[in-house]
Formats: C-alpha cells, sequence, structure tokens
C-alpha cells in the first residue's frame, strides 16, 4: 500500500490527468479521467493523508475497494474517499469504461472571502469520517466534465483559470449538495421545525407524500417553510421527495427482483410507471430495468429461487 499525498499527474493514451496544483488552483490538485477499452491490472491500494478524492462513473459501473468494504459505484452515483482511508479501483482489475475524479486538499485555511469559506466547508463535509461513502449524485456528470476539460485544456490566461477554478468548485458544491440531499443524519438539519418533516419523510417515505403536508407537520407558514427547506437542504421539498424515493427505488429493485416495475413505482406513490421510469432516469442515468439488469450481472444473475 502506498501512503502519498503526491498526486499522479501523469497523463497517458487513456488518462487525461491535468496538474490543477501546478496551475495555482489550490484547493484543486488535480482533475482527471479515465476511457478503458479493455480491463487493466489494478493499481496499487492507496492512502493519503490530507487529500479528498471525489470520483464518478461515466460510462459502467466500478468497483471500489475501500479500507477492505468491497462498494459497487454506477453512473448518475458519486464516490468519496476521505483523507486516511485506504482504496483501490477494482478487485480483480481496473474495468472497462470511463472514469472522472477530483482531486483536493482536506486541510482548512483561512477563508479569503465568504465564496472561499463555503468552499471549504463542502470540502470539509465531503472529508468526515461517516460510514456513506456512495451516493446518488444525479446525472449530468458528463456535461459538466466536458465542460471543465474543455476550460483546462483552452489557451491559458488569468481569465480562463479563474473560470476552471470556478466551475470545478460549482461542481463540487453540487456533490456535496446531493450528499446532504440524500444523507440520513439528522443532524445535518439544525432546524427543529425541519427535523420533525425528515423524521416524518422516512418513516412515510414508501406511501404518498405531498408538499402542503410537510408544511402543515411542520408548523411552519407555507413561505417560511420553503424559505428554511431550501436553506438547510440545498433543493426544494418536491426535488428531495423525488430524491429519497427514487433511492428507496433502487433498494427495492436490488433486494425485490419479484416485483415489476409497476409494483415499485406504485408502492411509492408514482402516479404510473412511465412517470417513475422518467424521475429515474433523471437521477440515476438509466431507465429502472436497466439499473436491475446491471444489478443483476454483477451478482451473476437472479438470484435462484428457493422451495
Amino acid at each position: 500500500m502506498r501512503d502519498t499525498d503526491v498526486v499522479d499527474v501523469v497523463s497517458t493514451d487513456e488518462r487525461d490527468i491535468i496538474d490543477l496544483a501546478a496551475r495555482g488552483l489550490e484547493p484543486f490538485l488535480a482533475l482527471g479521467r479515465y476511457k478503458y477499452l479493455q480491463a487493466h491490472a489494478p493499481r496499487d491500494v492507496q492512502r493519503h493523508s490530507h487529500l479528498l478524492v471525489l470520483a464518478r462513473p461515466l460510462k459502467g459501473g466500478f468497483t471500489f475497494v475501500v479500507d477492505d468494504d468491497v462498494l459497487r459505484v454506477q453512473p448518475g452515483e458519486a464516490i468519496r474517499i476521505p483523507p486516511g482511508v485506504a482504496y483501490q479501483v477494482g478487485d480483480a482489475s481496473e474495468p472497462r469504461g470511463e472514469l472522472a475524479w477530483i482531486i483536493m486538499s482536506s486541510q482548512a485555511e483561512p477563508a479569503a472571502d465568504e465564496s472561499d469559506w463555503v468552499l471549504r466547508r463542502a470540502i470539509s463535509v465531503l472529508s468526515g469520517t461517516g460510514p456513506r461513502l456512495v451516493w446518488p449524485a444525479g446525472g449530468a456528470a458528463r456535461g459538466q466534465l466536458d465542460r471543465l476539460f474543455d476550460l483546462a485544456l483552452a489557451p491559458r490566461d488569468w481569465v480562463t483559470d479563474g473560470l476552471l477554478h470556478h466551475a470545478i468548485a460549482e461542481s463540487v458544491l453540487s456533490m456535496v449538495q446531493s450528499f446532504r440531499i440524500d444523507h440520513d443524519d439528522p443532524s445535518e438539519i439544525t432546524h427543529s421545525s425541519l427535523s420533525k418533516v425528515m423524521a416524518w419523510i422516512d418513516q412515510n417515505i414508501d406511501g404518498p407524500c405531498e408538499v402542503p403536508q410537510l408544511v402543515e407537520i411542520s408548523g411552519l407558514s407555507a413561505s417560511r417553510f420553503f424559505e428554511v427547506f431550501r436553506a438547510e437542504t440545498g433543493t426544494s421539498p418536491k426535488d428531495y421527495l423525488l430524491r429519497r424515493k427514487i433511492a428507496s427505488a433502487r433498494d427495492l429493485l436490488r433486494v425485490n427482483r419479484d416485483l415489476s416495475i409497476s409494483d415499485v413505482a406504485h408502492s411509492l406513490g408514482f402516479s404510473t410507471s412511465q412517470y417513475f421510469a422518467t424521475v429515474f432516469r433523471r437521477y440515476y442515468g438509466c431507465s429502472p430495468s436497466e439499473a436491475r439488469q446491471i444489478d443483476e450481472a454483477d451478482t451473476g444473475g437472479p438470484p435462484a429461487m428457493s422451495g
């Protein structure tokens, strides 16, 4: 295992890596992507003392071995590797597919201004030691990455470097927003009225759940509820509900393979399976049936029937 905070910035025909530290874009150190047309031998297990790694599959599922736990990450999901954690991409090999990553320093620096403070707080959240390392992060990764590399490969001057730093910060903030939205830890919610709402959602996520109900549970006026909700979660109540329902749907698709797509949709309060599939694709980047096929392929097919 390699214990190092030296970042690999060597590009190859299949790996494009941008040395962000050399361009003075701290706390960001490297931006990378690989596109493998065939599997490669896995790289050494690594552990960084003061670096945070964020990675997102763009094509194909990826296995990460993190402190001996095997984690599967699909397109539409993100994985964070906090400082001090041992990790490796792939178990037997680095698979075919496309993967993108950002490496940044997790060490706190005095905030120069409010925007810098917000970014440092986001990095601190994602560098935390909680057990949840993989989460749904939306399906816009490829477009965001293309924009980052377009800026990185453009003729360099202070304007393009500034735009690149801003675009990477926006990408990281987008990921921390989805991380907090999908977070099960109520300590992330500080407003007492909203804590009641989140507890109610957790207990009733499988049934009909409408925003007016949440307003009533909170005991706040509608305008105040929307204001507090967005301030605490970074999104609207409707988007939060859909994200939570789709996360529950993904679990049902994995565990209860005898359930049809329509059964899963109706069990979570979706009016039609078509609408459910549209929302599912929005957050996971694939249809429910494609997600189930991926999971079956990962486990060697559906589980054998007993009896």
